[in-house]
């Protein structure tokens, strides 16, 4: 994967609202590299044969993958730490999951690191 200086392609991290597929890049306030959002074949609500993420898909190691090196870990290796749901100031639809209503998540949504990055979205994975 292409490495990117730092902070390059932060400015891209505003698609404007649309929602958030399978394979949409990501990039950290704090990592070298992008990184793709991973989900899970649960969901079935699908666009151009895509699965749509929700605000549950934060999971490190799960969904959310290594950015590359991390200059808050004096350029080692990144190992994300995503604990929180991703937050967003665009209201979005949702899809019922058992018992919950699970929120579509859309392209404006951050989410932090535990080591002290922000996390958003470089494209949204509809091509």
């Amino acid at each position: 994967m292409r490495t990117f200086p730092r902070y390059s392609f932060l400015s891209n991290c505003s698609l404007g609202a649309t929602y958030i597929t399978d394979g949409a890049l990501m990039c950290c306030t704090e990592g070298s590299e992008l990184s793709p959002l991973i989900l899970e074949e649960t969901l079935p609500v699908l666009f151009k044969n895509h699965r749509f993420a929700t605000t549950e898909d934060h999971l490190a190691k799960k969904n959310i993958t290594s950015f590359g090196l991390c200059v808050l870990l004096n350029n080692q290796q990144c190992q994300p730490l995503t604990f929180r749901k991703w937050q967003s100031d665009t209201a979005s639809g949702g899809v019922r999951t058992s018992e919950e209503v699970e929120d579509f998540l859309n392209s404006d949504a951050t989410t932090v690191c535990e080591r002290g990055g922000v996390i958003c979205f470089y494209t949204d994975g509809q091509y």
